[in-house]
């Protein structure tokens, strides 16, 4: 791309983090952030998504304060990724709770729900589901947190959260 820079941001699970590149791909900073991550159960890992926004806040200023807001102006594309599947519902962009991370096995009987059904489609996905992806964490967070669940407008991977936070919308996975 010329005349242009990129941005690649990555939310890990232990840090953000954010690279600008030249458009022959030359990092010109490199920015981290860390984050906590919280096991209030055995088997149980979440973080907060306020956090996660905050750290992004601080790399994406960090970054501009150092390549200067002419150079920002001129940023072509962005590119972001994150771990998966970190579930997390929210009402109107929102998060009403800590999102589930990927490693959480919490939702072992909802996973096991799934895969008893021995349903055609489960052949798509090597012939079960995993306590990690996002249906079995949906269905955990319905049967042990309705409260929230009813509240939710919709229930999210932690991409999708990120790319709201920066566009306003929603896009990649739509729930």
């Amino acid at each position: 791309m010329a005349n242009g820079y990129s941005i690649g941001i990555d939310l890990g699970t232990q840090s953000v983090r954010c690279g600008v590149t030249d458009e022959k791909g030359r990092f010109l900073t490199i920015q981290e952030e860390t984050y906590q991550t919280l096991h209030p159960k055995p088997g149980y890992a979440e973080q907060n998504p306020t956090e996660w926004l905050d750290c992004l806040d601080k790399i994406l200023f960090r970054c501009q304060t150092e390549l200067g807001k002419k150079l920002f102006a001129n940023i072509a594309g962005i590119s972001i990724c994150s771990t998966s599947s970190t579930v997390l519902p929210v009402k109107n962009g929102q998060p009403l709770s800590n999102a589930i991370l990927w490693m959480d096995n919490r939702a072992v009987i909802q996973a096991e729900k799934i895969n008893e059904t021995r349903h055609n489609i489960l052949k798509y996905c090597g012939g079960e589901v995993s306590v990690e992806w996002l249906i079995p964490k949906m269905m955990w967070i319905r049967d042990n947190e309705g409260d929230i669940f009813k509240k939710a407008d919709c229930i999210v991977e932690a991409q999708d959260f990120i790319n709201h936070y920066l566009t306003g919308n929603w896009a990649a996975s739509f729930f």
